[in-house]
């Protein structure tokens, strides 16, 4: 199951005042090393390597959810969901990455929480906080797990380098975050939830 668009891509949309507030909201969280689904270490050094808090603050919902549900009719997808995960902070330091990767979860959330219980993620959301770093290309990649590799599918979001630009896809879609060469990255990601996939 593919979408019918990539990727929605919101230039410049936030400005700066709000995207440095973010930020300091970021920074005040305990930010721990950021992890992946399997426990092991060798693979998740391989795999992404960068520090995450999460953060729940009504205005950034308030914010930030208009752009998903634009992106969701503009884009032809129509997919059904009734909630949003905490937002994740994002901190990657130099050669800091998030290799290829979907955001899907594998089976639905088991929660007492009504809001996740048996939901799946449906859409994400990624908004650069900053500028001023170098490396950290956002690429995304229409394809299956056999193809990975090749390049001849893979896009780089351009406007992703851009402070305050967000971008919106199926969390079905492979995705990465290249290295950072030079400087910091801030990013804040969210996910919409919605019944499983019929």
């Amino acid at each position: 199951m593919y979408p019918k668009a990539l990727y929605a891509g919101f230039n410049k949309v936030i400005n700066k005042k709000t995207c440095d507030k973010i930020i300091k909201l970021g920074k005040k969280q305990i930010l721990k090393q950021a992890t992946i689904g399997s426990s092991d270490k060798n693979h998740l050094k391989k795999t992404r390597k960068s520090k995450v808090a999460f953060i729940n603050d009504k205005w950034l919902y308030e914010l930030l959810t208009p752009f998903l549900a634009q992106a969701n009719q503009h884009s032809k997808w129509n997919y059904e969901y009734d909630w949003c995960e905490n937002f994740q902070f994002t901190e990657y330091k130099n050669k800091g990455f998030y290799t290829w990767h979907a955001d899907i979860n594998p089976e639905p959330y088991v929660s007492e929480d009504p809001n996740y219980n048996g939901k799946v993620r449906k859409l994400s959301l990624c908004l650069t906080l900053n500028d001023g770093f170098e490396g950290g290309e956002f690429e995304v990649k229409n394809d299956d797990f056999s193809n990975l590799y090749e390049r001849q599918d893979t896009y780089e979001v351009k406007e992703m380098q851009n402070r305050g630009s967000i971008v919106v896809f199926s969390s079905l879609t492979w995705h990465r975050v290249k290295p950072i060469t030079k400087g910091t990255r801030y990013s804040l990601v969210c996910w919409t939830l919605g019944q499983p996939w019929r």
